[in-house]
């Protein structure tokens, strides 16, 4: 083999070389592209879920208020039907 036929075969390997390592490259960067793509929609969808257990949290407590001060109003009912029950005997064994 001659020493030009050297330099071809020569800068034919380092050519594929160069090939290969574009498309190993190329092909890599286009996987980064997606998975950054596919990052920012679960960024997005878990601001979403976030949002939504705010917002949830929020109604939870408004739910616990309501049912904090319902449960508070029971008890007062209870307490006026205990007084009035109380009256009604004591008024029952006045007449006796």
């Amino acid at each position: 083999m001659s020493a030009e036929e050297e330099l071809q075969a020569f800068k034919l390997q380092t050519l594929k070389r160069a090939r290969v390592t574009a498309i190993v490259l190329g092909c890599s960067a286009v996987i980064s592209v997606l998975f950054m793509v596919y990052g920012f929609t679960q960024s997005i969808e878990a601001s979403k879920q976030k949002d939504m257990a705010q917002y949830q949290e929020r109604q939870l407590q408004e739910c616990q208020k309501r049912a904090e001060a319902a449960h508070q109003a029971s008890i007062m009912e209870m307490e006026r039907a205990k007084e009035l029950l109380e009256k009604m005997e004591s008024l029952t064994k006045a007449k006796k």
